[in-house]
């Protein structure tokens, strides 16, 4: 996998819609009485997104080095 890739595959799960495994997730907890809206998944989302974007680029700047 090349660098440059990574932000590509990091956006896939910033939104509900993103990935077929964000999908199964939210199908699966609404058979569990559980609803998932599409903010509530970006409530956690764009967090989670930001921190392992930030970790990526650390890692790469750091292998750089």
């Amino acid at each position: 996998m090349h660098w440059q890739n990574i932000p590509t595959i990091v956006i896939l799960f910033l939104t509900l819609l993103g990935s077929v495994a964000n999908l199964i997730v939210a199908e699966s907890a609404e058979k569990r009485g559980m609803h998932l809206s599409f903010n509530a998944y970006l409530k956690t989302g764009i967090p989670i997104t930001l921190l392992s974007l930030a970790a990526g680029v650390l890692c790469i700047l750091l292998i750089r080095i």
